[in-house]
């Protein structure tokens, strides 16, 4: 016999009308709090782009390439919500960046393979971010509510996605694999050929991905009824990061898929003053510095499926600062 699906609906109906009153008694507004704040940053930093590799008969891998992508500066604006129920919280945040110049990026190669200390290739390029969007969530226990001093453990995950382009290049070769030099000299070296690359072309895009996790602590200190501080650190237990390098002039592209654990570091100092009931204003500053961690390279030529290259690995590392300003909105 099918359930009568209208009768269904009507008893759902009468129990969430009985329950609601009963969940408004238990609701204690005084315990709850619910927070947005906008927030604009100004970060200064650097993306490094590693590449090791090994011969058949070696064991270790040896550092063969090198890219720095500066962030000097990169603007990042957002929004912060914050939300609590007695000893509960959660928090969400999404950021993203203002599409602009950002300084250098500076591309190392060591192509001598009988001498790695001898770096043969430099280039430096016009470094561009061309987007940016970093995605997480948290939730959190307050171990002590009370208004003057919180301590609040928090786990969270969330998704980190940004882009660079770099344009045009000015290059020093002193390989023998791209140049017609007889042996291997280095990049400054007066045989090495020094050339040009048109600022109009987009020589190589950087694209960096990661889905995240957080494990951290924050503390709360609430001096006076207008001040207001707080201090957080958090470190990644587990990342999932893939960085491809689409090297556009050679039509190659790079893929590494790396898996990171307690590698990825954040903090956070900052400071509120609070207006009102509603308004307060924030001044912070923080960062985040990971170790660089080795995974799996790949390699396609043509836009086709990507091949493992089975002697070369790729990594990653961040090391940024950042000076925020925001505007807490205390909805209650």
């Amino acid at each position: 016999m099918k359930p009568n699906m209208t009768a269904l609906k009507k008893w759902y109906a009468t129990l969430l009308f009985l329950a609601l009153p009963a969940f408004l008694f238990a609701f204690d507004s005084s315990k709850a709090h619910l927070s947005f704040e906008p927030f604009f940053s100004y970060q200064y930093g650097k993306i490094g782009e590693y590449l090791y590799a090994r011969d058949d008969s070696a064991s270790d891998f040896e550092r063969i390439s090198y890219l720095e992508w500066e962030e000097k500066p990169v603007w990042l604006y957002g929004l912060q919500m914050n939300a609590s129920y007695k000893h509960l919280y959660v928090g969400a945040a999404v950021t993203t960046a203002l599409p602009a110049s950002c300084g250098k990026m500076y591309d190392s190669d060591w192509m001598d393979r009988n001498n790695l200390g001898l770096k043969t290739n430099f280039s430096e390029s016009d470094n561009s971010l061309h987007s940016h969007i970093d995605v997480n969530g948290t939730l959190g226990f307050i171990i002590f509510p009370e208004k003057t001093f919180r301590i609040m453990p928090f786990a969270g995950v969330g998704f980190y996605n940004t882009v660079f382009k770099a344009n045009g290049a000015e290059c020093w070769y002193g390989d023998t694999q791209t140049t017609n030099l007889s042996s291997d000299v280095s990049w400054d070296d007066a045989s090495a050929k020094h050339f040009f690359i048109s600022d109009s072309e987009t020589v190589i895009e950087y694209n960096l991905h990661s889905l995240y996790t957080l494990l951290g602590c924050q503390f709360m200190l609430v001096p006076t009824e207008r001040l207001a501080f707080d201090f957080s650190l958090s470190v990644a237990p587990y990342s999932y990061i893939v960085a491809i390098d689409n090297h556009i002039l050679r039509s190659i592209k790079f893929k590494d898929e790396i898996d990171s654990y307690f590698r990825i570091f954040k903090g956070r100092i900052s400071a509120y003053y609070t207006f009102n009931d509603i308004l307060a204003a924030g001044l912070s500053v923080g960062g985040v510095y990971s170790i660089m961690n080795l995974g799996y390279s790949y390699i396609t030529t043509n836009n086709k499926s990507y091949a493992w290259i089975v002697n070369e690995k790729g990594g990653t590392d961040i090391k940024a600062f950042n000076v925020t300003a925001s505007l807490k909105i205390n909805v209650f």
